[in-house]
């Protein structure tokens, strides 16, 4: 009986401290359960922004995870290519969305708020690139053009847009298309006159 009696007030001395080390145990779980939530949600440790681009012309060869970089150092890929039609002019135009990460760029000093809009207003612009002349496959290439005022493409969108400008070879075929060849033709068919009366010129 007395044995019984000494095991009894034993198990109910354990008790408490059962109790104790459960609780502790139960809210260590709850804390680190929060705190991985905490970090998933406001993604912690991570730099990342979504940011979108409208290209007038084609994105052929552009697909989904193509890198997106800055001076040649990749800072994010492309997350999605859609068309869009501007029902009111009858536009193509075609929206690019791309997932920045600040992995690979250090800040140094000042406010890191709303640095993509400092970057805009510096100059930067997005453009079309080619990969590789094999493949066809594009990238997108960032850098600063504070020549090429910023175009905005009127889209309503929650994410910070990115101007862009057209390609190299886009551009060259502009250049070709603002050339009157007709005026060309006529001047050039002028200088072969003056050169054939120079040359027939017995003096």
């Amino acid at each position: 009986l007395q044995k019984q009696q000494q095991q009894g007030v034993r198990n109910m001395s354990e008790k408490p401290h059962a109790i104790a080390i459960g609780a502790f145990i139960l809210g260590a779980l709850l804390i680190g359960f929060t705190i991985v939530m905490f970090a998933l949600g406001t993604n912690f440790g991570q730099s990342r922004e979504t940011v979108v681009m409208v290209f007038d012309g084609s994105v052929k060869g552009l697909n989904i995870g193509a890198p997106v970089a800055i001076r040649g150092v990749q800072i994010g890929q492309v997350t999605a290519i859609e068309l869009m039609l501007d029902v009111d002019s009858v536009d193509l135009i075609m929206l690019v969305e791309a997932q920045l990460s600040g992995e690979n760029i250090k800040r140094l000093g000042g406010d890191t708020k709303a640095v993509a809009d400092q970057l805009i207003a510096r100059g930067l612009r997005a453009q079309l690139k080619t990969q590789s002349l094999l493949t066809g496959l594009l990238y997108i290439q960032l850098d600063f053009r504070p020549d090429k005022p910023p175009v905005l493409a009127q889209i309503d969108t929650e994410y910070t847009q990115i101007p862009t400008i057209p390609t190299d070879l886009e551009l060259l075929a502009r250049q070709v298309e603002e050339i009157h060849l007709a005026a060309l033709a006529g001047k050039l068919e002028g200088t072969v006159d003056g050169l054939n009366a120079f040359v027939t010129n017995p003096a």
